[in-house]
């Protein structure tokens, strides 16, 4: 599939790059030339995400921890962007729905383990799209 617009899910998107305009050669590009685009869709300068990147960055942080402790875990710290907004923030994020939870008030939403998580990077699944995976606790 490749990269995606965060708010509207097109991927008729472009990044920057250095290009010789004379070949239309790309030389190089910058960093983080494909974490924003301009989406032809719905017009805006958006965040673009590559879903099975971070897919399989979940499932990397995901089986490491496991593999360290021993255990699954009870939470993960995200990137998320807001469809509506465009918005990027960081979040907590509780790999389970029992919400038993009354002294952490840090946790943005629940999720009925590893899979759903990873569900939430795709696009038509909530009002935002997991971006990243920073790490799992």
């Amino acid at each position: 599939m490749g990269y995606i617009c965060t708010r509207c899910g097109g991927t008729n998107v472009a990044c920057e790059a250095i290009v010789n305009p004379n070949t239309g050669k790309i030389i190089d590009y910058f960093d983080g030339s494909f974490m924003h685009a301009i989406c032809s869709n719905c017009e805006n300068e958006v965040i673009i995400s590559n879903i099975e990147e971070v897919k399989h960055e979940i499932d990397l942080r995901f089986h490491e921890f496991v593999e360290r402790t021993g255990k699954e875990p009870e939470y993960v710290e995200c990137q998320i962007v807001r469809k509506e907004t465009g918005d990027e923030q960081r979040k907590t994020i509780k790999l389970s729905l029992s919400i038993n939870d009354d002294d952490n008030d840090d946790v943005f939403c629940y999720c009925n383990g590893i899979e759903s998580f990873k569900q939430l990077a795709e696009y038509g699944v909530g009002g935002f799209i997991v971006t990243f995976c920073w790490s799992f606790f």
